[in-house]
């Protein structure tokens, strides 16, 4: 989510339509949004684009028709030149860009490699125009991009209309100072509700990120199976031969699953860690920004939006780079009352040596 809100960021900062001071609410909200402690960050970074890169108006409608004529051509690099086309058209925030964001949303051939980031660029620029132009128009494509068949487009959508929807003081234009004591986005209970199907629905990064966009919204995160029990099998990279399979509530904190496995093997706790979800370990948590675990530790397995299957990375030791292979392999919905989790059900291969041999 990260580099999402710095592409955002980078749209505010080069549009003229924002005027002179524009980037200081937004520098509060990212301010705001960085407090918070389950922010997920993306690991890729989005440039920043030049002051003098941004489309002058007359020049917009032929950026969108030469890079509409591109979506049908072939050649190396192309993707490259679709990025700088698509920056350059949404720092112009132009409300009459919109039916140009929409087509790109429809835009689907097989094997496009680019198509989720083309719509990662087009929902930002749709969010920048609701956020400089109050444009209700840009906003119900947000809200359509909901039901789209992309876990990942419609987990930033979620994203993007709560950050379309900025509290007292940090909008664009506000001139009020901004209620530290609340969240820094609030967006309708329409809206909220709108997330919220989104969280509890099929796919894990659109389950994953929802449910980060609620926690910035100040809303309730669902959990699933809140008195349940989550099982997983883990194993060191590259030795199949060790297993543990560890159970733990749905209550309780991923830091302490880490904590459990390291248990298991005998290790000591002394190091940093972090956890890898998605399909190209887009999301992580603690955030790189975050040097410790929190003190009331990470968010609870429930809240994290994972399935049965789902497969994440557990990096412990960033010097010795030790890495686990982590697979969900069954959520109950009742834990067992006498037993004391998160407790280990199943071992097999000795305990790998913790120093002198990363994996």
């Amino acid at each position: 989510m990260r580099a999402i809100f710095d592409k955002m960021s980078a749209l505010y900062a080069t549009s003229p339509a924002l005027g002179d001071g524009g980037q200081e609410p937004i520098a509060r909200a990212l301010k705001a949004c960085e407090r918070q402690r389950f922010v997920a960050s993306a690991t890729a970074r989005v440039p920043t684009l030049a002051e003098d890169s941004v489309l002058p108006a007359p020049h917009v409608a032929r950026a969108q028709a030469r890079l509409l004529a591109l979506l049908g051509s072939k050649g190396y690099g192309k993707e490259y030149v679709q990025e700088e086309l698509l920056q350059a058209i949404g720092a112009a925030a132009d409300p009459g860009s919109i039916p140009f964001w929409l087509a790109l949303l429809r835009h689907t051939v097989e094997r496009d490699g680019f198509k989720t980031k083309r719509d990662e660029h087009a929902l930002s620029a749709l969010a920048l125009l609701a956020l400089a132009h109050r444009d209700g128009s840009a906003l119900a494509l947000l809200l359509e991009a909901l039901s789209r068949d992309n876990p990942m487009t419609r987990g930033i959508a979620a994203q993007l209309l709560v950050l379309a929807h900025p509290a007292p003081g940090y909008g664009i234009a506000d001139d009020v100072e901004p209620d530290e004591e609340k969240p820094a986005f609030q967006p309708p209970p329409e809206t909220v509700a709108a997330i919220l199907e989104v969280a509890r629905g099929k796919g894990f990064e659109a389950r994953f990120l929802a449910r980060r966009a609620l926690e910035w919204a100040g809303a309730e995160v669902p959990r699933d199976a809140p008195d349940g029990v989550f099982t997983f099998e883990i194993r060191p990279r590259h030795q199949s031969r060790v297993l543990r399979v560890i159970e733990i509530h749905s209550s309780q904190g991923l830091d302490r699953l880490g904590s459990a496995l390291l248990d298991s093997l005998g290790w000591d706790h002394d190091h940093l860690f972090a956890f890898s979800f998605g399909k190209d370990h887009s999301f992580t948590l603690p955030p790189p920004e975050f040097d410790q675990t929190p003190d009331d530790g990470l968010i609870a397995v429930g809240d994290v939006g994972m399935v049965v299957r789902s497969k994440f990375t557990y990096l412990y030791d960033f010097g010795d780079m030790n890495r686990f292979d982590m697979r969900l392999l069954s959520i109950a919905e009742s834990a067992s009352p006498r037993a004391k989790y998160p407790r280990v059900t199943q071992r097999e291969g000795a305990s790998p040596q913790q120093y002198g041999r990363g994996f």
